[in-house]
C-alpha cells in the first residue's frame, strides 16, 4: 500500500468515528500544519494555538471533506483560516491579500514555463532549509501568505485567490513576486542555486515542514484538545454495527404523500361516481313492492286468480281448465300447455267467426307482424296487453287471431298469431 493510499484509508476510517485513524493522520501532518502556521504568522505561541484550533476543528468536521479533496489540502486550507485570524490580532488590523496595480498575470505563466524546462535536482541541506525558512520571514504578508498556500499547500492560483479573498490577477503576481524574492536570496547565498531551487522550491518548502523541531508541549496540547473533542462527540460503531438508525429520506416521504393524496382523490370521485350512476330507489312504487311480496312458485298463479273475471259461459266451456282451478295447480306451466292446446282445438269449431274485442295477457309469445305488409315473426315480451281483434281459419285449418299490441308508450303494432300462442287470460 502506498503512502496515498493509507492517508486515504486512515481519513476514510476518520469520517466514520476512528479516533485512533485521527491521531495516525496528525501523526503524520502534525509538524508540516504546525510550520505552515509558524511562516504565516512567525510566532511560535500563536502558532502552537493555531496548530491546536485547527486539528480540533478538523476532528468535529472531518466529514465535510469535498469528495476528491485529500486531507492535506483541505486542513492546509483550515489553518490558513485560523492564521489570518491571529495574524491579523498580531498586526492589529486586517490579514487581507493586499491588490497588485496593474498586475501582470503574464509574468506567472512565463514562470511556470520556465520551470518546466529539464534542470538537475539540487542536493538540499539542512542549512538551506534555514535560509528558506528565515527568507519566508522577509517576505510581506501578502506574498508569504500566497506564496506558501500555492508552493506549500499545493493550491492552485484559482483556489489561492479563493481562499485568501484576493483576484487570480492579484494571487499570480503575489506568487511571483516570492518567488523572485526567494531565488534572489538563495543566490545572494550561493550564486546559481536560487534559480536551481526555483522549480523545486515547493518540495524544498515541504521538506522544511517534514524537517522542523516543534515545541513538546506541541503534542500534549493537540492530544488534550483531540480528547476533549471526542468527548463531545457520539461514540463510533462497534464490531459492524449499524452507524444510523433506519430512517426514511425525504424523497420517500414526499412519494408516500403523493400516493396518499392520490389514493383519497380516486376514493372520493368513486363516491361522486356510484351516485351519481345509482338507480333510483323503486321501494316508493306499491307496485314492485306487491310484487316482491309474492313468492316466485305463486306469483303466477295468484295473478290469474286477481285478473279472471267473471265470463260467459262460452268462454268458460272453451277454457276449462285455465279459469277453474289455477292455483290449486302444481304441475308446471309447460306441462299445462298441450291441455291447453287440445282444448284449443277441441273447441276451435265452436269459436264465433268475431270475437269481443278484449286484452290478453302474453307471455314471450310470437306473432307475424303485419303492420308493414310483411310476415316477420316478432317476438312479443312477457305480460304484454293484447287486444284481440278477430279470429281467422286458414286453408290448413288452423285457427289464427288478429291482435294488436303495444311495444312501447305512443307505439302499437297489428298482426296475425297462431291461438296456440296466446294464452286464453283475458280481461275485458
Amino acid at each position: 500500500m502506498t503512502e496515498t493510499e493509507r492517508i486515504a484509508k486512515l481519513t476514510a476510517d476518520a469520517k466514520k468515528g476512528d479516533s485512533a485513524a485521527f491521531g495516525s493522520l496528525y501523526a503524520a501532518y502534525g509538524k508540516r500544519i504546525y510550520y505552515f502556521c509558524l511562516t504565516l504568522v512567525g510566532d511560535s505561541d500563536t502558532a502552537l494555538d493555531v496548530t491546536e484550533d485547527t486539528f480540533a476543528y478538523a476532528r468535529r468536521n472531518i466529514r465535510q471533506i469535498p469528495g476528491g479533496q485529500t486531507f492535506y489540502h483541505w486542513i492546509c486550507g483550515n489553518a490558513f483560516y485560523f492564521a489570518k485570524i491571529a495574524l491579523a490580532s498580531l498586526r492589529g488590523g486586517s490579514a487581507n491579500i493586499e491588490p497588485v496595480e496593474d498586475p501582470d498575470p503574464a509574468c506567472f505563466d512565463q514562470m511556470l514555463a520556465d520551470n518546466k524546462l529539464p534542470t538537475p535536482e539540487p542536493t538540499i541541506r539542512r542549512a538551506d532549509l534555514e535560509a528558506v525558512t528565515a527568507l519566508l520571514g522577509k517576505l510581506s504578508d501578502s506574498d508569504r501568505l500566497c506564496v506558501l498556500l500555492y508552493d506549500y499547500a499545493s493550491y492552485s492560483p484559482e483556489e489561492v485567490a479563493s481562499v485568501a479573498g484576493c483576484t487570480v490577477e492579484t494571487a499570480k503576481c503575489r506568487i511571483f513576486n516570492a518567488h523572485e524574492a526567494l531565488a534572489a536570496g538563495m543566490d545572494a547565498a550561493a550564486p546559481g542555486f536560487g534559480e536551481l531551487l526555483r522549480p523545486h522550491l515547493g518540495r524544498l518548502l515541504r521538506t522544511c515542514g517534514r524537517n522542523c523541531n516543534p515545541p513538546p508541549e506541541l503534542d500534549e496540547r493537540v492530544t488534550a484538545a483531540l480528547q476533549a473533542v471526542e468527548a463531545e462527540l457520539p461514540s463510533a460503531p462497534v464490531d459492524g454495527a449499524d452507524e444510523k438508525p433506519v430512517t426514511i429520506s425525504k424523497k420517500a416521504t414526499s412519494l408516500l404523500y403523493i400516493l396518499l393524496a392520490l389514493a383519497l382523490v380516486g376514493a372520493l370521485i368513486y363516491v361522486v361516481y356510484w351516485f351519481t350512476t345509482a338507480p333510483e330507489d323503486t321501494s316508493s312504487d306499491p307496485s314492485a313492492g306487491v310484487e316482491s311480496s309474492i313468492p316466485a312458485g305463486e306469483s303466477e298463479a295468484s295473478e290469474e286468480e286477481i285478473s279472471l273475471p267473471a265470463e260467459s259461459s262460452e268462454e268458460e266451456v272453451s277454457l276449462p281448465e285455465e279459469s277453474s282451478e289455477p292455483a290449486a295447480s302444481s304441475e308446471p306451466e309447460e306441462s299445462s300447455e298441450p291441455e291447453e292446446s287440445s282444448e284449443e282445438e277441441e273447441s276451435r269449431d265452436d269459436t264465433p267467426a268475431e270475437l269481443p274485442r278484449t286484452t290478453t295477457r302474453l307471455r314471450m309469445r310470437k306473432a307475424m307482424d303485419t303492420s308493414d305488409n310483411s310476415n316477420i315473426i316478432a317476438t312479443i315480451p312477457e305480460n304484454t296487453h293484447v287486444e284481440i281483434l278477430r279470429s281467422e281459419t286458414d286453408e290448413a285449418g288452423d285457427l289464427w287471431y288478429f291482435v294488436r299490441y303495444t311495444v312501447s308508450e305512443g307505439m302499437w303494432h297489428e298482426g296475425y298469431c297462431f291461438a296456440e300462442y296466446i294464452e286464453t287470460e283475458t280481461e275485458e
